[in-house]
């Protein structure tokens, strides 16, 4: 689909008499194959489910080194797909960066939403950064890996940036090696993720190309690093926070902040997941979708 100038890979799936669900995927970067593959035999019994690799990555076209990208990019972009299809509103399903997608969404084009739904979300990368470093530090300890036990001590208590923060996490997670995977997943292997990613696409390595573009030319949108914990109460939809019982991302204080803000807001935990239900309990995760956008 023409988007604003950009190829953008879309799916749907349902008959169109359904409610209307837009899933943003997180990453950033990661696309939506993963979701895709887990949800839409299931969701489409119930609602018309629309999925997209966003803008410069996956399936979608590749962005050119001169382009610049910004979340507004991302949204706008949703909008357009909106008019595109005909659709007069929709809810909008967002998984962990994707709720910040979500969250713009509700405050810029609030008339085009019917309700709203935050898988393990962050709406404070920084307050995801040092949650997750807390769950570094939980994985070093398990390795007797003192130095590395007091690097995440002092980034968890240090007062450096939300972007450093952020810089420095990557950092330690790249030196936990695949026992990073554990701060992702509960009862699933990251092979079953990618795996899904490498039958999706013919070139693997374009698709990590891709994402890494996109994430420099992101990270430049100074917008990221900032907290949307405060635009939280001027969300006026009905909105559900699902969250993993294991899940380091959507930390406990941003859960709090959202059910506090948000005034028609509900919360949903999944027991046996980390930071995804939609595939580690997918059935249940499914059945509190559909009847949350059907009642």
């Amino acid at each position: 689909m023409n988007v604003r100038g950009k190829q953008i890979y879309v799916e749907t799936h349902g008959a169109d008499h359904l409610p209307k669900l837009l899933y943003l995927h997180g990453g950033p970067g990661s696309g939506c194959c993963d979701f895709t593959y887990f949800q839409s035999s299931i969701l489409s019994k119930s609602i018309q489910l629309i999925t997209l690799d966003q803008r410069g990555i996956g399936r979608s076209e590749e962005l050119a080194e001169t382009d610049d990208l910004a979340l507004d990019d991302l949204v706008d972009d949703c909008e357009e797909i909106r008019k595109q299809l005909g659709i007069n509103s929709w809810s909008v399903l967002g998984h962990s960066f994707g709720a910040m997608l979500v969250v713009l969404y509700a405050t810029k084009y609030s008339d085009s939403l019917d309700k709203l739904i935050f898988e393990c979300p962050t709406f404070d990368l920084e307050l995801s950064a040092k949650s997750l470093l807390k769950g570094a530090f939980h994985e070093y300890e398990k390795k007797q890996n003192r130095v590395m036990m007091e690097r995440c001590l002092e980034y968890i208590h240090g007062n450096q940036s939300s972007k450093e923060t952020w810089s420095m996490l990557m950092d330690l997670m790249n030196e936990l090696g695949e026992d990073r995977e554990n701060l992702y997943y509960k009862n699933t292997s990251p092979d079953v993720f990618n795996k899904i990613y490498r039958e999706a696409y013919d070139s693997p390595n374009e698709m990590w190309e891709k994402q890494g573009l996109f994430q420099r030319k992101l990270y430049q949108d100074e917008r990221l690093f900032e907290s949307f914990l405060p635009l939280l109460e001027k969300i006026v939809h009905p909105a559900l926070l699902i969250k993993g019982k294991y899940d380091w991302v959507a930390s406990d204080d941003q859960v709090e902040s959202f059910l506090k803000a948000v005034p028609y807001a509900s919360f949903k935990q999944f027991e046996n997941s980390g930071h995804f239900p939609h595939i580690e309990e997918k059935d249940e995760f499914a059945e509190a979708v559909s009847q949350f956008l059907n009642r």
